[in-house]
């Protein structure tokens, strides 16, 4: 079963940038590590892991990547406040399997990292 993941985070800035991957653990620690990234989260440090959103397959994560990137910022504050309002936001994925990754932090998927803000 392999899964794909879409990601916001947030940065110092107070800004969210949003990603999707295969590998997440591997994803998140080059935006914290900065490497391999671009140049938005080397200048803006990820703080935080806002929203972790799971899928099937790369097609579906890849267009919900490309949606979330549409939205505007008070549409990503709502779906980060409430995943489920995917279905509003995302019309034309419904009935795709995307998934909340409930409580997901930045910790659980960089364990060697006390503080991933200062890494």
């Amino acid at each position: 079963d392999k899964r794909h993941y879409v990601y916001l985070l947030r940065c110092a800035d107070g800004s969210l940038y949003t990603g999707m991957t295969p590998d997440i653990a591997r994803r998140l620690r080059q935006h914290v590590e900065h490497w391999q990234v671009r140049k938005n989260t080397r200048s803006h440090p990820v703080t935080a892991l806002a929203l972790l959103l799971t899928t099937d397959t790369a097609t579906t994560a890849r267009q919900l990547e490309a949606r979330i990137k549409r939205l505007t910022r008070a549409q990503k504050d709502a779906l980060i406040a409430d995943p489920a309002k995917i279905a509003d936001l995302c019309p034309a994925l419904a009935g795709a399997d995307i998934r909340p990754v409930p409580g997901a932090a930045l910790a659980d998927y960089l364990p060697n990292t006390e503080n991933p803000a200062d890494a």
